[in-house]
């Protein structure tokens, strides 16, 4: 095991104590196990895309700076695919595939010309001004989910959803049930993080006009993702914004939450012996060193204690 992981604490052998009456804590095992991908973990990127009447200039800045956001896409060769939808969840709108996006946003499609990839991503996020003034991003994230998960959502993906929208989220439901739903399609839900380019100010509704970021940001700070200004820099926010999303090729996502002052062991190929991973709380991930990594097509495998409820 990896003594540099930032939960420390000694070994208990991750078993269960027994379950005694006295207040003691009762732990369980947990064990995870991840099969290392040539150019790293797949990416599905969902991009919802507030369609009212008052983004027509953030669609055409979110195209035009788009090349930072997809730079260290190509640096590293990620395996990626990304998807169009919008904030529209009225009548059969709610979670439409945008044009054909699913098919013309992938990396094969960048590898084989990249100019074109470049041309059909800015085309494809001017979703127009003409949808619904109720936003309703995160609702529009699970109805695509629920209509595609089964043809396009991989299973050994991560799915990173990104809402881009200069209004508060008025979906229906709490922002916890509506992450259930679209956590209900993958097995581990720690491949599920969401990311925001949002008007970052205090909530508030006057004239039909529902400003603020919180539920946005409450979905985005649960996932381990990160919240932008739709005000700031674009080129700036989206290249960070894809740097961050790049590196989830690196990580890899616990399904449980380790208990504290618990080690935690990993193996590669079998062996436990190797230094070159640590464990990051914020993401709840394994993470290695991009010069130390794992080669393609090493078994890595995750045992750790989790704390049981009496």
């Amino acid at each position: 095991d990896n003594g540099g992981t930032d939960n420390g604490g000694t070994d208990n052998g991750g078993t269960d104590n027994g379950g005694t009456d006295n207040g003691a804590i009762v732990y369980d095992e947990k064990e995870d196990n991840f099969q290392v991908q040539s150019t790293g973990n797949k990416l599905d990127v969902l991009w919802v895309i507030d369609n009212s009447g008052s983004m027509g200039d953030e669609q055409k800045a979110l195209g035009e700076n788009f090349e930072a956001f997809i730079k260290e896409f190509v640096n590293k060769d990620i395996d990626f695919q990304m998807a169009v939808t919008t904030t529209d969840t009225s009548r059969s709108n709610a979670g439409k595939e945008y044009k054909d996006s699913m098919t013309r946003l992938t990396s094969g499609k960048l590898k084989a010309n990249k100019s074109n990839f470049m041309n059909d991503f800015a085309e494809m996020v001017k979703v127009g001004v003409n949808g619904s003034g109720y936003e309703k991003g995160i609702k529009a994230s699970e109805r695509f989910s629920d209509r595609f998960a089964n043809q396009w959502m991989r299973d050994d993906a991560y799915f990173a959803i990104v809402y881009v929208s200069d209004e508060e989220d008025q979906s229906e439901k709490t922002v916890v049930n509506h992450l259930k739903q679209i956590q209900k399609w993958k097995n581990n839900n720690g491949l599920i993080k969401a990311y925001s380019i949002v008007d970052m100010v205090p909530t508030s509704h006057r004239r039909g006009i529902v400003r603020g970021y919180e539920r946005y940001n409450e979905i985005s700070q649960s996932t381990g993702g990160d919240v932008a200004s739709i005000k700031g820099n674009f080129y700036d926010t989206l290249l960070k914004m894809g740097e961050n999303i790049a590196k989830l090729t690196l990580q890899y996502p616990l399904s449980s939450t380790p208990a504290a002052g618990e080690t935690i062991h990993v193996s590669i190929n079998g062996e436990f012996d190797n230094p070159s991973w640590t464990y990051d709380s914020s993401s709840n991930s394994i993470v290695f060193d991009e010069n130390n990594t794992p080669a393609a097509g090493s078994a890595i495998r995750v045992i750790y204690s989790v704390e049981v409820d009496n």
